[in-house]
């Protein structure tokens, strides 16, 4: 990693607004919950999954190459979020162990044990983004590949890590307020994700052969989780356009389908769902992006079929305006006088 690529990663969480706004509205809510002690509990739980789940998004982004999802209420939802506490359960083992060596040994063995912990902790986020499986994040073999593979960046990594970590502590030891202190904490989180998902795209090591995938499901396990997946994503959808926020609720569903293999298949099935719901007006706005992809694709049959399962849930849908030529040609094409006439 050059200089210059470097410092831009040190300050990324900082000059990111996808990430700063994040950090910030993290603070002052853990700042609130800390304040009120046990009675803020439940504040501190809400934030905390919404936090890792963002995290996860960040560390996965930054790994395949892109840059930090945007900011957005449905970012902060407690729903599909609940893998991405899996780290959370590596910091619970390691403080666990810290604990036991210090019981046993020393003061100073656990301490030595902080500092191992933190070397592999980075590597286990960067085997988790690879593989998405958490067995596979414990999995030592899998970590020391992730190291050897990273080479020098991911040295630089782990001295950055201390070195911030040092900071916050002198920081603390001399008096500062927990308050700015937890910004610190925070950052250095966002950092860690962060960075390490950079190291994994830098290296390709998503396509690292050494490392070891996840067990395959079988197709209809893959199939009963993707249906799981979608189900949790049409219903947040339908909290957000319940409310008001047709274009949130779109998006969240939109985002889904571009990360699906089968996109296809994805819009049929959510359209359907859609057309469940009490109120039609956010599955017509959606068939409106749906029918300009299949006039692309040239499939005829199925923009008969949209078509008219739009009309059938209100005779008042019209295409986008781009569009609408080309849908009259197909259906005049196909001898459909009943849907030309809603068309004209």
């Amino acid at each position: 990693m050059k200089p210059a690529e470097f410092g831009r990663e040190i300050v990324y969480p900082l000059t990111s607004i996808a990430t700063l706004v994040p950090m910030i509205v993290s603070w002052l809510l853990f700042s609130v919950a800390l304040f009120f002690g046990l009675f803020g509990l439940f504040l501190f739980i809400v934030t905390l999954v919404p936090f890792m789940g963002y995290l996860m998004k960040l560390l996965e982004a930054r790994a395949n190459g892109k840059e930090a999802p945007p900011f957005d209420a449905e970012l902060m939802a407690l729903i599909g979020t609940g893998w991405a506490l899996f780290p959370l359960v590596i910091l619970l083992l390691l403080g666990w162990l810290q604990f036991a060596v210090g019981q046993k040994y020393s003061p100073g063995a656990a301490l030595f044990v902080v500092f191992l912990s933190s070397i592999v902790f980075p590597a286990s986020l960067g085997v988790l983004s690879i593989t998405r499986s958490p067995l596979q994040g414990l999995n030592p073999v899998a970590i020391v590949r992730f190291i050897q593979s990273s080479g020098v960046d991911y040295l630089l990594l782990i001295v950055t890590l201390e070195s911030v970590s040092i900071a916050l502590y002198l920081l603390q030891q001399s008096g500062t307020p927990p308050f700015p202190l937890r910004l610190g904490l925070i950052y250095l989180a966002f950092l860690t994700y962060s960075m390490t998902g950079a190291i994994v795209s830098r290296h390709r090591l998503t396509d690292d052969v050494h490392i070891p995938a996840p067990l395959t499901a079988t197709p209809a396990q893959n199939r009963h989780e993707l249906l799981k997946e979608r189900q949790a994503i049409v219903t947040h959808a339908y909290g957000f356009i319940s409310r008001g926020n047709r274009a949130g609720g779109l998006s969240h569903i939109q985002t889904q389908i571009d990360g699906e293999q089968d996109q296809d298949e994805a819009y049929s099935w959510f359209f359907n769902q859609m057309l469940k719901w009490e109120n039609a007006d956010a599955a017509l706005f959606f068939a409106q992006t749906y029918l300009h992809r299949l006039l692309l694709q040239q499939r005829e049959a199925a923009v008969l079929k949209l078509l008219s399962q739009c009309f059938h849930a209100d005779s008042r849908f019209r295409p986008a305006a781009d569009d609408r030529d080309d849908a009259i040609e197909v259906v005049e094409r196909n001898g459909r006088t009943d849907l030309l006439a809603l068309l004209r």
